[in-house]
């Protein structure tokens, strides 16, 4: 229990007790004050590290995803200038065949002309 004097005050004497801070002595409200404030400061540096830490976190996966998200954009934009490149070279390649098809059906359309009308002069 708290030892009343007149200085000691009733109040900050019990809180001291409550807390552990006092047993059996005079409650000193610079001690009790003091003890208290350390234990207010220390739980409030442990929130504030948790809440910075949590804040962190949450801001660094935001930007990590909004930078993934433009990586891909900009990878969507390519792929599909890729794909148009291709497609035309492919179509282009295409047409070449064709053509090259078409001349080849009618030069050996022509050499049998030519042949047949060698025959005709041997004959």
């Amino acid at each position: 229990m708290c030892v009343n004097t007149p200085t000691d005050d009733k109040l900050i004497c019990a809180f001291g007790m409550r807390e552990g801070h006092v047993i059996g002595q005079s409650a000193s409200a610079r001690n009790v004050i003091g003890a208290s404030v350390k234990k207010i400061v220390t739980q409030a540096t442990n929130a504030a590290s948790k809440a910075a830490e949590t804040a962190a976190k949450e801001t660094t996966d935001r930007l990590i995803e909004a930078e993934v998200t433009k990586i891909t954009s900009a990878g969507a934009n390519l792929y599909t200038g890729i794909v148009y490149s291709v497609t035309a070279i492919l179509i282009i390649v295409l047409v070449m065949v064709i053509i090259y098809l078409i001349l080849r059906y009618r030069r050996k359309k022509k050499m049998k002309k030519k042949l047949q009308y060698i025959k005709l002069l041997k004959e």
